[in-house]
């Protein structure tokens, strides 16, 4: 039986989209702690792209790299061995798939409707979640990972950032200056990091008064150069070939065909942490482990 569990549910950010298996966070994290303890770990990673935190679907899991709402994070729990390790560690994320990425970066989508999206997402639905382990995975240490600001407050390339908001169809609002279009785009992005993180603290802080285990948020640490089109981006942009661009091509194909997922399937890396990024990620979840103490 192993010392350790690694239990992974969630989104793209913890599925590592864009990575090979072993640049990914939860890869990492289990061989730090294989040589932190020298005691056998178990990773069960049931994350995948686009997935919603509460859908009740049971449409068949497509390959992780393809953006699609189910299955929910919810029944990623759901569907989940009981635990047999001796210890637990639970990495979960979401919240951002069912505010709306586009709403996020669009310029057009009003501050009012964003905040009562991330709240309902990240307060109530990601509690709903947080329950969930905490019936299935008693005693676990739970980390919620926080969000970024996709968008970085300087866009040193913009003409890249309006090409990208035209792909997207987030066309130009009759009457808005193309600097008024980027500016907008980036206050969203921003209320996006700072509201996400308050309202998940929130779930974590009122989900912790009842669990059994620890349950812990893990903020990204990012700052807002390190976003799309910054001076420092820790996010794969326009251009990046990420490692698994090949692999992704089928997959999308397919599943566009079949109406599973969109377009933006192909250019999916686009966004998410790269090796950089998941690092700066790494760095937060092993210092909230070290946190809660040796045994751990």
């Amino acid at each position: 039986m192993a010392h350790t569990g690694i239990y992974v549910f969630g989104t793209s950010v913890l599925w590592g989209q864009g990575h090979d298996r072993a640049t990914k966070l939860h890869t990492r994290l289990a061989t730090w702690l294989r040589g932190r303890h020298r005691r056998t770990v178990a990773v069960r990673h049931f994350a995948h792209s686009g997935a919603v935190l509460v859908g009740g679907s049971r449409a068949t899991r497509l390959h992780g790299e393809v953006p699609t709402p189910f299955p929910s994070v919810l029944r990623q729990i759901r569907l989940a061995p009981p635990p047999t390790e001796q210890r637990v560690c639970v990495l979960v994320d979401g919240g951002i798939n069912d505010v709306g990425v586009f709403n996020i970066v669009n310029p057009q989508f009003s501050r009012t409707r964003l905040e009562q999206k991330i709240a309902s997402a990240c307060h109530l639905d990601m509690g709903t979640v947080l329950a969930a382990i905490g019936r299935k995975y008693r005693g676990a240490d739970v980390f919620v990972l926080g969000y970024y600001q996709i968008l970085a407050d300087r866009i040193s390339r913009r003409t890249e950032l309006l090409a990208l908001l035209d792909v997207w169809n987030l066309a130009e609002p009759a009457g808005v200056g193309r600097t008024n279009l980027v500016a907008r785009a980036v206050e969203n992005s921003k209320l996006f990091r700072d509201e996400s993180d308050r309202q998940l603290q929130r779930a974590v802080r009122e989900a912790d008064r009842t669990a059994t285990g620890a349950i812990r948020f893990v903020p990204s640490t990012y700052l807002p150069a390190n976003g799309l089109f910054g001076r420092d981006p820790l996010l794969f942009g326009l251009g990046d070939r990420d490692p698994q661009l090949d692999d992704r091509v089928l997959p999308c194909w397919r599943a566009v065909r079949r109406g599973r997922s969109k377009f933006n399937c192909y250019l999916a890396a686009i966004g998410h942490p790269n090796k950089r990024g998941v690092t700066r990620y790494l760095r937060g979840v092993k210092q909230a482990l070290n946190d809660l103490g040796p045994g751990v």
